[in-house]
């Protein structure tokens, strides 16, 4: 056990460097296959979605991406750190959830953006990002 402490202690930067790279990736790539609430690994589903170029979530998506999706439902756990569709009037919305508040409703964010989104009612989530391709 006096090797590992020592280990440990000699390298803790390039460990604290390494988790957090790996947080980091998480947080931006993680969930493409974790359960979609019913103990299924969830799949890309034939659903794509070309983007419109807002710059909002620039640089993890430009205009023209196409985006594959999953459906979300009620039961669905949203992920903080995932990319969601959601309906925002008229359009649809592409971001990242941050957070949900005390009363229930979710905040969102485009990554490229200074303020987070008006807070969206669970209803309005549509479907979850498990992939873009660069066209």
């Amino acid at each position: 056990m006096g090797k590992l402490k020592a280990f440990v202690h000699k390298n803790q930067n390039n460990i604290e460097f390494f988790l957090t790279i790996t947080m980091v990736i998480i947080a931006f790539y993680g969930g493409v296959l974790s359960s979609n609430g019913n103990g299924k690994v969830a799949m890309p589903s034939e659903s794509t979605a070309s983007v419109g170029f807002t710059g909002s979530m620039y640089p993890f998506l430009e205009g023209g991406n196409t985006l594959e999706e999953i459906s979300v439902d009620e039961k669905d756990e949203l992920l903080c750190g995932n990319v969601y569709v959601y309906q925002n009037g008229e359009q649809r919305t592409v971001h990242r959830f941050v957070y949900e508040s005390g009363d229930g409703k979710l905040i969102f964010k485009g990554d490229n953006n200074q303020y987070p989104d008006k807070p969206v009612n669970r209803s309005n989530i549509i479907s979850r990002v498990v992939g873009v391709r660069f066209d």
